[in-house]
């Protein structure tokens, strides 16, 4: 899912040898080690699903980068391209934050490539910039934007 979302997703934003290099099998092994905890503590990940057929999914935990002010991270949020534009993306990051909020966290981050168009879905969702930086990828820096939820409740009303 998460490489098949990265190879219509960044093609044009992250180099094309970095995404050539994308690894089902990689991917695979270090999503299980993450499920499993072995990072720390396991995601929060919810699954989103058309006919019967996971077509994304959200995942986050505890914030990896201490940022004053917030406590969770929304670590990944990825939708094949077909199932983009149906409000699925929304649904993900509502069920995400109301599972961080029974966990007990209470504002969250997301950090994002500044080349990506879906910039404008976490602004759309109520998040707010809150820092900007870089982020290396294959070796090459990639201009960063950190959007912030200041009230996790608020995603879930």
């Amino acid at each position: 899912m998460q490489v098949a979302s990265w190879r219509t997703t960044y093609p044009g934003i992250v180099a094309q040898t970095h995404i050539d290099a994308l690894s089902v099998a990689e991917r695979t092994i270090g999503w299980e080690r993450r499920m499993r905890g072995e990072a720390g503590g396991a995601p929060e990940t919810v699954l989103a699903e058309t006919a019967g057929a996971v077509v994304g999914f959200a995942s986050g935990g505890s914030l990896r980068t201490p940022f004053p002010g917030f406590d969770a991270e929304l670590y990944a949020i990825y939708l094949l391209r077909e199932a983009q534009g149906a409000g699925l993306g929304r649904r993900l990051v509502t069920e995400w934050a109301g599972r961080a909020v029974a966990r007990g966290f209470h504002a969250a981050i997301v950090r994002v490539l500044a080349a990506n168009p879906a910039c404008r879905f976490y602004e759309r969702v109520g998040a707010r910039r809150v820092k900007e930086g870089s982020l290396e990828l294959g070796g090459q820096p990639y201009a960063e934007v950190w959007y912030g939820w200041d009230d996790l409740r608020e995603l879930t009303a």
